[in-house]
């Protein structure tokens, strides 16, 4: 990989390109795609961490040289001279910042993110936010799961294995299969045949938490492209009804190519309705109706670091009190839906309270709904999850679980 390649990557990700889009970017493609992503992640990691001891180095190549020599790999002192990266300074100014800096500053130069994340983590997880950040720094695994309507999750490994994939059984999601062979995945017929979808074990989980019912729809109020959607229409076969809404048209496009392929007939795919906008035929018979309301509200999305390593980057004060705001009020009109003992399965993938916990406890002061201990929804298979039955939050977390961070709850409507 040359350093043009290098620059012109970086470039992308500065103008806010995925780590694909920043690969295409640079015309990179292929195998090669390997060592740029690698660095790529590298640099963003180390990103917050080199702009606190060496905010001159602003060349993607000059910031990861510097963090390989600081991670202490072999590198000669003339490519440091070269490139005017002074290791001893850096090491120096390092250790001056941990002895001066108070309890934040340590986390965050020690888990290379912004001050305003260091202190909501800090908030949030107290002394397991160095944790968190350390493996939310590295690579997540590729995780498939079996569309559970048409296979089984033995049946998808054999055909995978014979079509040259090996995987092994995911640890906590009954459809999670884990590929064993680092790097992209490679078309293969059995997901063309839409017998699997690419999802993390924790949004795996999600859907397995809202215990879609058969008699009664259930509401994906903030569908995306709909990896849980789909999901949840697997849970049911070929029964029930699952209803997908999302304000991107762009989104629910993509729902509908992904659910053609997946097979998933007991789907209605919605546009989300604005607060003033009459409600469609369909939806105003939905109203009141449904037995489940998941929203997986749209957040900072710090939990899925392992896979998107730019976000962090994007996270300041002015997101974070926008986004609770935003997250009540969707979380508000998706209750509309919910019929009296229904539940409202409130998700982010984030672990900041901000999100979540003050989220929830306004929903459930004035909005006619009860938060629910862990033992009235989370299923006794799945009790290493929730030591704690009692209590109304369930944290996934990735160095504790394995899994992007997820954080959920649900309430329920009352009678």
């Amino acid at each position: 990989m040359s350093t043009l390649e290098l620059e012109a990557a970086w470039d992308a990700v500065e103008g806010g390109a995925s780590l694909a889009e920043a690969c295409a970017a640079a015309g990179v493609r292929g195998a090669a795609r390997g060592p740029l992503l690698s660095d790529l992640r590298r640099i963003l990691a180390g990103e917050a961490r080199l702009a606190r001891l060496a905010p001159e180095l602003r060349a993607p190549e000059r910031r990861l040289l510097a963090l390989r020599a600081l991670a202490g790999e072999a590198v000669g002192e003339r490519e440091l001279a070269r490139a005017h990266v002074d290791l001893p300074a850096l090491r120096a100014a390092e250790v001056r910042q941990l002895e001066r800096g108070d309890a934040l500053e340590r986390l965050a130069l020690r888990g290379s993110v912004s001050l305003p994340v260091a202190r909501e983590l800090a908030a949030s997880l107290g002394d397991a936010a160095e944790a968190f950040l350390a493996a939310s720094w590295g690579l997540a695994p590729l995780t498939l799961r079996a569309n559970a309507a048409r296979t089984s999750r033995a049946e998808l490994a054999q055909r995978l294995a014979d079509e040259g994939l090996e995987t092994e059984p995911g640890r906590w999601s009954p459809w999670a299969l884990v590929v064993r062979a680092p790097g992209p995945l490679a078309p293969t017929p059995s997901f063309e045949e839409g017998l699997f979808e690419v999802q993390d074990e924790a949004s795996q989980l999600v859907a397995r938490l809202v215990d879609p019912q058969r008699s009664a729809p259930t509401v994906d109020a903030c569908a995306g492209a709909g990896g849980k959607t789909l999901a949840l229409c697997a849970l049911l076969g070929k029964r029930g009804q699952i209803v997908a809404l999302d304000a991107s048209r762009r989104r629910l496009d993509e729902l509908r190519r992904r659910a053609a392929r997946a097979q998933a007939f007991n789907l209605l795919v919605q546009h989300a309705p604005r607060p003033d906008e009459p409600l469609s035929a369909p939806l105003a018979q939905l109203a009141g109706r449904a037995a489940r309301v998941l929203v997986d509200a749209p957040c900072s999305g710090l939990g899925a670091l392992r896979r998107k390593p730019d976000v962090a980057r994007r996270i300041d004060e002015a997101l974070l009190a926008r986004l609770p705001e935003q997250q009540l009020a969707i979380a508000r009109a998706a209750a509309r839906w919910l019929r009296p003992g229904g539940h409202l399965v409130y998700a982010t993938c984030s672990p900041f309270t901000c999100e979540n916990e003050a989220v929830v406890a306004r929903l459930a002061d004035g909005d006619g709904l009860e938060l629910l201990p862990l033992d009235a929804w989370v299923p006794e298979e799945l009790g290493a999850l929730a030591p704690d039955r009692g209590a109304t939050v369930l944290r996934l977390l990735p160095h504790v679980h394995g899994t992007d961070a997820f954080t959920i709850h649900v309430l329920r409507r009352r009678s």
